[in-house]
């Protein structure tokens, strides 16, 4: 009888156990954001990280979620404040012509993968999500 308890509560501690390291493994939901020149899809991906006038977010299906006026834009430190910025919109990766020294390093510290792109904002979504995301992880 003992011997049943104890093979039952081993088999239980398994089974849990392995479901929270299957739990563990999923893969966070893509969130793209893109440094845009306007506020639509149809506008361009603004050549300046930080300094760009928009920031639009779109979730793993590439739809719009939301379209973010950047407070930072003409703000000393814009690269780190617009990284956070993200960061707080659970971002994973980030599209934009170019991004200075700092915000490439804050974007990498907090996670958040950087896509060089030129063209529109809808091209530069469609093109992240053509491509695995978990590729883009450490570039």
């Amino acid at each position: 009888m003992k011997i049943k308890k104890l093979g039952f509560i081993f088999l239980s501690l398994i089974i849990v156990g392995g479901f929270f390291i299957l739990n563990g493994n999923e893969e966070e939901p893509i969130k793209i954001a893109v440094s845009s020149d306007g506020e639509t899809i149809d506008s361009q991906v603004s050549n300046l990280g930080a300094r760009c006038p928009w920031f639009l977010l779109f979730d793993e299906q590439g739809s719009l979620t939301n379209a973010l006026e950047n407070p930072y834009q003409n703000q000393r430190g814009a690269g780190v404040k617009c990284a956070e910025l993200l960061k707080n919109h659970n971002v994973t990766v980030f599209v934009a012509g170019n991004v200075g020294p700092k915000m490439g390093a804050a974007l990498e510290s907090m996670g958040i993968t950087f896509i060089p792109f030129s063209g529109s904002v809808k091209e530069g979504v469609n093109q992240v999500l053509k491509k695995n995301p978990s590729a883009y992880k450490g570039l």
